[in-house]
């Protein structure tokens, strides 16, 4: 499975810690895929550049560690029927 792929299953998966913080999401990713940290951000950025993948900063106050990766809702069905095409 490519990364791309596994960190949108990992998003759609319920009680995933998905904290923007690298040591957070991207380090438990990277700690189990093998893949480097800078390469899950690239992966995560193209998401976010694709309207996949987006970072909540609901009720964290101004620092960022605590915002989360979300899938928005193109993103959700991406990562149910396993693929996406853009409009």
């Amino acid at each position: 499975m490519d990364l791309r792929t596994q960190l949108l299953s990992r998003l759609a998966t319920p009680g995933a810690d998905t904290r923007f913080g690298s040591s957070y999401f991207v380090g438990e990713v990277s700690r189990e895929t093998r893949f480097r940290p800078y390469e899950v951000f690239e992966v995560l950025w193209a998401l976010v550049a694709e309207g996949l993948v987006f970072l909540d900063p609901s009720g964290q106050g101004s620092g960022s560690d605590n915002w989360h990766w979300r899938l928005s809702t193109v993103g959700i069905q991406a990562a149910t029927n396993g693929s996406w095409e853009p409009q």
